[in-house]
This record gives structure tokens, sequence and C-alpha cells, in this order.
């Protein structure tokens, strides 16, 4: 008698095994963030969102810079804390680490303040009789590139 095809099996014990792997990595984590957040003032605790073990070292995130500079002065207690537990005894140093949330990474386009067409006629106008003066030649260069300025932002929209 033949046995039934066992590659479906197969597969959901691989996938057992890598999901029983991230879970166990998942568990480490939350113990190393419950060590570290009990470890320092509550203030401080309160600002580390997540923790990431990287070969020996600890890496902590934290959304605040301010914060993030207080706790790069706890990392020997930090230390010393998590070589008294033997699953992190290894760990040998503490990296603090910022988590910038996405509307902090964006850059938004500035754009200049254009003045208005009458404001740019009366730097124009200024002082025209008196050409040899550089403070006359600097306001007439200027209304000259605002009213270039304006006619090309005008062309666009």
């Amino acid at each position: 008698m033949r046995k039934p095809y066992q590659s479906f099996k197969l597969a959901t014990k691989l996938q057992d095994k890598l999901l029983s792997k991230v879970q166990t990595q998942l568990i480490q984590q939350q113990q190393l963030l419950y060590i570290i957040k009990a470890a320092l003032p509550e203030n401080l605790a309160k600002q580390i969102h997540y923790t990431v073990i990287n070969q020996n070292k600890a890496v902590i995130f934290s959304t605040s810079p301010a914060y993030a500079t207080q706790l790069r002065f706890y990392a020997t207690g930090l230390l010393n804390s998590l070589s008294q537990h033997k699953s992190f005894a290894h760990i040998d140093q503490i990296l603090i680490r910022l988590l910038l949330n996405s509307s902090a990474m964006k850059l938004e386009a500035r754009t200049a303040n254009m003045p208005s067409a009458e404001t740019i006629r009366l730097l124009g106008d200024s002082r025209r009789g008196n050409t040899h003066d550089n403070l006359t030649q600097a306001l007439q260069s200027l209304s000259r590139t605002l009213e270039k300025l304006k006619l090309e932002k005008d062309a666009t929209h």
C-alpha cells in the first residue's frame, strides 16, 4: 500500500518551526524590555518603546531625543541589571536609538512668501532718481528678481 503524499504536512511543520522561532525572539525581547524598564526611573521607562538584541548588544528605541540622551547615562546600570539575568548575561553593550515616526521623517517643501505686486512696484520706484546709490541699485535689482519670480509663479498656476 502506498503512503499518501506528505508535502503539505512538511510545509506546516516548517511554518511551525519558523513561527516558534519568531515567538521565542518576541518573548526574549519582551523580557528584555521589562528588565530594562524595571531598572530605570518611571519617567524614562515610559519613553522606551522597543528593545532588540543584536549579537552582544541591546538596542533600545526611544521616540524622544531628550530622553534618549538621558538614557545613555544609565547604560552602565542597565548592563549591571542585565548581567544578573542568565539569559542576558552575554550583553556587553547598550545602544540607544531614536525611533522616528513617519511624519517626522517627511520633509515638506518650503516655498518663499512672495510679496504683493504693489510691494514689488514700490521697491522698484523707490529712489529712482539716485541710481548711483548702492541701496537703490540693490532695491531695484531685488524688484526685478521678484517680478520675474512672480511671473514664473503665475505662469505655473
